[in-house]
């Protein structure tokens, strides 16, 4: 299942939730597929500031 994933999306995951997940994939013995990722964090811009509404 993890090879037809081609995106891993989370919030903080670059500072976090990849580097975890890598690391349980491979305590598990598995091959570690290439991901582009997305890190709600730091990639989509913020749209909605608190009090401008």
């Amino acid at each position: 299942m993890l090879s037809k994933c081609q995106y891993q999306a989370g919030h903080n995951g670059k500072d976090f939730d990849f580097a975890f997940i890598t690391h349980e994939i491979q305590r598990a013995c598995i091959a570690v597929p290439q991901f582009n990722v997305i890190d709600t964090m730091h990639d989509v811009p913020l749209t909605f500031v608190q009090g401008s509404a």
